[in-house]
């Protein structure tokens, strides 16, 4: 037996193969290797060798850095008048959805209208000036009377 049959009956293509492919590898490693040192010798330049250490560790894992602590924010709380122009411009809002209306509906057309939609609806929650219903839409707790003009 000689030739290719001799090969294919000594499981040489899967030998080959794993020739070729570990040959492979190890030039890409040393390639990675060798991209590294132009980094390496930049940064080496007049240090010690505990700088160097540290150097090294820095290259090849990187230390993050905390974020900064934030500032706190001064809380801005609605005055009274406000979350009264916030509520008649809700109303308004839902007087055009309908009543019962759905709570991430009015959020998502007073998102354009309002600062801060969120807050606001939540504070007029907690007053009980909008009310949760037993089938999960909400509504306001008194109606809306318009005002008459004389």
């Amino acid at each position: 037996m000689s030739g290719f049959s001799a090969i294919n009956a000594a499981s040489g293509w899967l030998i080959a193969a794993l020739g070729i492919s570990i040959v492979f590898l190890g030039l890409a490693s040393l390639a990675f290797i060798i991209s590294l040192f132009p980094h390496v010798f930049g940064r080496l330049n007049g240090q010690t060798l505990k700088s160097i250490v540290t150097t090294m560790k820095d290259l090849f894992y990187p230390v993050k850095k905390p974020p900064a602590p934030a500032t706190p924010v001064a809380e801005e709380r609605l005055e009274e008048r406000d979350l009264d122009d916030a509520e008649e411009s809700l109303r308004l809002l839902t007087a055009h959805l309908g009543e019962p209306f759905k709570l991430p509906r009015l959020l998502m057309l007073a998102e354009h209208r309002l600062a801060k939609p969120h807050s606001t609806i939540c504070r007029l929650i907690l007053k009980g000036k909008m009310v949760r219903e037993p089938d999960g839409l909400f509504g306001w707790a008194e109606g809306y009377e318009e005002e008459s003009s004389p």
